[in-house]
C-alpha cells in the first residue's frame, strides 16, 4: 500500500500523510465524504446486467480534479498576524491512488465484485455501509441535510453501528492505552458471528443480528435490558447510522436513540452477565478479525487491522492455534491462520462487562434511593404543612369563638 508513484510536493503540506504513506483517517473521509457530495449516482450497465446506485472510476476522477485544497497557516512570530496559503488542484495519479485508498478502508465497494478491492479504470463503485457511516458524519459536521441522500442506500446494504477508533493527534495512530484497546477487543469478541466465518451480506436487518449473536433475551432483568451501549463503552464512540437505518432525517438526535438499541441488543446480549447463556467466540481465523475490524471500525487499512490484532497478541489476551506459528510475532490477515482467546483475553471480556452492568446496576439503586428520599422529604414537607394548615384553622376558629 503505498504512494511512491505520486510526486510528494504538491500536497504533502495541504494533506496530513502518516509514515506508511497514507492520508490521515480525517483527511481520507473529508475527501471521501465531499466526492460523495459531488458525484452523480446512477445506474450503470455491465455484462447484460444493471447497477443501480453506481458511480464509475472515471467520474470520480474528474469530480476529484476539479477539487481545490486550499491550507492557511496564521504566525504569531510577527507583530503583524501573518496569513500564508497553499493551493494545490488533484491530478489524475494521485485521485486513483485516494481511490485505491477508499477501496482499502472499505467506504467503497466493486458493485460487479464486492470481494475484490483492487482499483479499476472501467470499475463500478457503490457506497458501503461503512461508507455511508462516514459520510453522515461529515453532513452532521458541516450541517448538510442528509435526507437528500437517502438515495443513496442500496438495498443490499448492511445495518452496522461503526465505532469510531480514538488516534493520536500528531501521528494519527492508533490508542494503545489497555483501558481504550481492552473496550475494542471486547466489542470484536462479543460481535464475532457464533458460527461460520463471514457474516451474512445478504440480509440487513437488526434480527439477523441477533441470530448471529444468540443468546437468551428472556433471562436478562429488566435493569439489564435497558442498558445502552455507552453504559458498557463510555469511551467509545460510534458514528450516527440514520442513512442505513432509515428514519426521520428531520429528528435524527431522538431516532438514533431507538434505532440504536435496537441494532446493537445482540451485542448488549452478549456481555449481559445476568443472561443465563454467556456466548463468546473462542476460536476464530485472523481473516475474520481483520475483517470486522475494517468494516466495523474507522480502521483505515487490513495493514492497521493486522496492527490491532498484534496489539491484543502482545497483550497476551489471544494466541495462535496452530503450533506453527506460535513463535509469530506478528499476525498477517489469512483464512488459514487460527488463533484463539486464552484465559487472560477471557478475562478481559467477563471483566468489562461485569464492571460496567455492576455500575449501572448501582447508578440504578442510587437513582432509586435518592427518588426515594427525594419522595420521603416531600412526604414530610407534605405532612408538616398540612399540620400547619389545621393548627391555624383552629387556631382562627377559636377567635371567631371568642
Amino acid at each position: 500500500m503505498g504512494y511512491s508513484t505520486i510526486s510528494p510536493l504538491p500536497y504533502t503540506s495541504i494533506l496530513k500523510f502518516t509514515i506508511d504513506g497514507r492520508p490521515s483517517i480525517e483527511d481520507t473521509h473529508d475527501l471521501f465524504s465531499a466526492l460523495i457530495s459531488h458525484i452523480s449516482f446512477s445506474t450503470h450497465r455491465y455484462m447484460f446486467r444493471n447497477y443501480s446506485n453506481t458511480f464509475t472510476s472515471e467520474d470520480a476522477i474528474q469530480e476529484l480534479g476539479t477539487f481545490k485544497f486550499t491550507k492557511s497557516f496564521e504566525s504569531t512570530e510577527y507583530t503583524n498576524e501573518v496569513i500564508s496559503t497553499t493551493t494545490f488542484q488533484m491530478c489524475r495519479d494521485m485521485a486513483k491512488a485516494l481511490i485505491q485508498q477508499f477501496l482499502w478502508t472499505r467506504l467503497i465497494i466493486n458493485a460487479v465484485e464486492p470481494s475484490n478491492r483492487t482499483y479499476r479504470d472501467k470499475g463500478l463503485w457503490r457506497l458501503s455501509s461503512k461508507g455511508l457511516c462516514v459520510f453522515q458524519e461529515f453532513c452532521v459536521k458541516t450541517k448538510m441535510d442528509i435526507g437528500k441522500f437517502a438515495a443513496y442506500v442500496d438495498p443490499s446494504a448492511r445495518l452496522i453501528f461503526l465505532i469510531q477508533i480514538e488516534r493520536l493527534r500528531d501521528n494519527d495512530r492508533i490508542n494503545n492505552k489497555r483501558k481504550y484497546i481492552s473496550c475494542l477487543f471486547t466489542i470484536m469478541i462479543a460481535s464475532l458471528p457464533l458460527r461460520h466465518n463471514y457474516f451474512n451480506v445478504g440480509k440487513t436487518t437488526s434480527e439477523d443480528a441477533h441470530s448471529i449473536h444468540s443468546s437468551d433475551f428472556g433471562s436478562t432483568n429488566s435493569a439489564s435490558r435497558n442498558m445502552i451501549f455507552s453504559d458498557y463503552f463510555p469511551y467509545i464512540k460510534i458514528l450516527p447510522n440514520d442513512l442505513l437505518v432509515g428514519v426521520s432525517y428531520k429528528y435524527p438526535q431522538w431516532s438514533n436513540q431507538k434505532s440504536s438499541f435496537q441494532q446493537q441488543k445482540a451485542l448488549l446480549q452478549n456481555l449481559s452477565p445476568s443472561s443465563r447463556k454467556f456466548k463468546m467466540r473462542a476460536i476464530f481465523t485472523s481473516l475474520l478479525c481483520c475483517n470486522w475490524l475494517i468494516e466495523f471500525c474507522t480502521v483505515a487499512s487490513n495493514d492497521e487491522a493486522e496492527s490491532i490484532m498484534t496489539e491484543f497478541l502482545n497483550m497476551g489476551w489471544i494466541t495462535f492455534y496452530d503450533e506453527k506459528y506460535r513463535h509469530s510475532e506478528y499476525i498477517e490477515s489469512s483464512k488459514s491462520i487460527t488463533l484463539n482467546m486464552t484465559r487472560e483475553g477471557i478475562k478481559v471480556v467477563m471483566d468489562v462487562s461485569l464492571k460496567q452492568c455492576n455500575d449501572v446496576l448501582q447508578q440504578t439503586v442510587d437513582d432509586h434511593l435518592s427518588i426515594n428520599r427525594r419522595g420521603s422529604t416531600i412526604s414530610s414537607s407534605s405532612n408538616s404543612n398540612t399540620d400547619s394548615y389545621h393548627t391555624a384553622v383552629q387556631h382562627q376558629s377559636l377567635i371567631e369563638e371568642k
